[in-house]
């Protein structure tokens, strides 16, 4: 069941096919003509592709590994790689949000690579035009390591305590390969 507005009547948002009118939450988003015309549309769509769909929506890759998952869990045992919204109890959360990190608060100051990694962060995402998406964190988190291990391998003090960003930029720069030293 959809969202129900105070009045306990569903509640009703823009129509996500753009149609210009409004849509019901408990009729995916869509008001009631193209609700109508998708029910229409949804019955030319194979079995095989509304199976294939329906097993990569429960992150299952065949449907060999669904008959596995079916069995291994008849005998009470739960798959490691299932997906957290199949096992009882747990839910799934996804963001586009990056997290925070102490840059966001005192943008001056870091402790030891931290401000490595958040100028690298920050010069990502003014040559890229946003900020790092999820597989590129982990490149940034790895490049603002290896920047931080430059600068202690050249004088440990750039490494000691709360390192200024401007301190920390040209051994960015030089890992990141923006600017050679």
């Amino acid at each position: 069941m959809g969202d129900l507005a105070v009045d306990g009547l569903p509640q009703l948002v823009n129509c996500v096919a753009g149609c210009g009118f409004k849509g019901d939450t408990t009729k995916y988003s869509l008001c009631s003509k193209c609700f109508q015309d998708m029910r229409l549309e949804a019955e030319h769509v194979s079995e095989e592709d509304a199976v294939e769909h329906a097993l990569r929506l429960a992150g299952l890759s065949s449907l060999t590994d669904a008959k596995l998952s079916l069995l291994v869990q008849r005998r009470g045992v739960m798959l490691a790689s299932m997906s957290p919204s199949l096992i009882p109890g747990v839910r799934e959360w996804k963001t586009s949000i990056r997290p925070y990190t102490q840059f966001d608060e005192f943008p001056e100051k870091g402790n030891t690579a931290c401000t490595y990694i958040a100028g690298l962060c920050a010069l990502w995402a003014c040559a890229n035009g946003s900020a790092p998406k999820q597989r590129d964190w982990a490149q940034c988190i790895t490049l603002g390591i290896q920047a931080y291990h430059t600068a202690r391998r050249e004088n440990a003090k750039f490494c000691s305590g709360h390192t200024d960003l401007m301190t920390a930029l040209p051994f960015i720069t030089r890992v990141a390969g923006f600017i050679p030293m």
